[in-house]
């Protein structure tokens, strides 16, 4: 699977996941300071061919959603570990607690 089948994949299940948080275009624009609502879709119709992986956790912390289960909908090799988390949030609890020890 190349770089673009990824993209467009990830962009779908993002759109799948905000529509079941009952997010609009225009709050995920705002949230991610986008200039535009269209600006913000490029990414969920997959034509953002340079999608940082940073950019990406952002946008799972803005709809409270694991990046491993954003792979998962998307039917793509999240990166190597084996950590799963349903919430964003309790990627950030594992995260803190594995850093505090």
């Amino acid at each position: 699977m190349g770089k673009d089948e990824i993209v467009l994949r990830l962009g779908k299940a993002i759109r799948i996941v905000r529509l079941a948080r009952g997010e609009s275009l225009a709050s995920m624009a705002y949230k991610m300071n986008y200039k535009s609502e269209s600006a913000y879709s490029k990414i969920e119709l997959g034509k953002v061919k340079d999608l940082s992986i940073l950019r990406f956790v952002d946008i799972c912390q803005a709809l409270n959603v694991c990046p491993h289960y954003v792979y998962r909908l998307a039917n793509v090799e999240p990166p190597a570990d084996s950590n799963e988390f349903e919430t964003y949030e309790d990627f950030l609890k594992f995260i803190n607690s594995s850093s505090s020890t």
